[in-house]
């Protein structure tokens, strides 16, 4: 019988946490990411629940999307350096037709957080990302809010 030392029994620990790929929630193991609710003047809301965070370096930019792929509508956090963060509501069959930007002034509330964790997966960088908003523009408002201890 083999005795394993404590150092060979952190380091499979520490392994078999690497191997999970799974994006979770901050607040309930399990639960989605988030939840939002869209709404358009006129037109029934919808009920956004996004099931994972992907790290904005997959598209080239800093930030992160939390996508519904069953509604079809993915949130965006954008953190630009000139002119600071925004977030993207659109479409995912129509991105650029079907898209409503909201920057500060457009929100009662804009809480956000984008931390490395200090991990690289798949040569992307991972963040600790959460997101809150109750946002108005033009005849849109998005309200809800995401988290997420790992976007990659």
């Amino acid at each position: 019988m083999r005795r394993f030392g404590w150092l060979e029994v952190g380091l499979a620990a520490l392994t078999a946490g690497c191997l999970s790929s799974a994006t979770t929630s901050s607040e309930v193991p399990g639960a989605p990411p988030g939840a939002f609710t869209l709404s358009r003047a006129g037109e029934p809301a919808v009920a956004l629940s996004t099931a994972a965070c992907v790290s904005g370096e997959r598209q080239q930019f800093l930030g992160a999307d939390f996508a519904d792929e069953a509604a079809g509508y993915t949130v965006r956090l954008v953190i630009d350096p000139l002119s600071g963060p925004a977030v993207r509501v659109f479409s995912n069959a129509h991105p650029f037709d079907d898209s409503t930007v909201f920057r500060r002034p457009d929100c009662h509330v804009f809480h956000f957080a984008l931390d490395s964790t200090g991990w690289r997966i798949d040569h992307y960088e991972d963040y600790k990302v959460s997101l809150e908003l109750d946002c108005a523009s033009d005849g849109v408002s998005l309200v809800g809010k995401a988290a997420a201890e790992h976007c990659h």
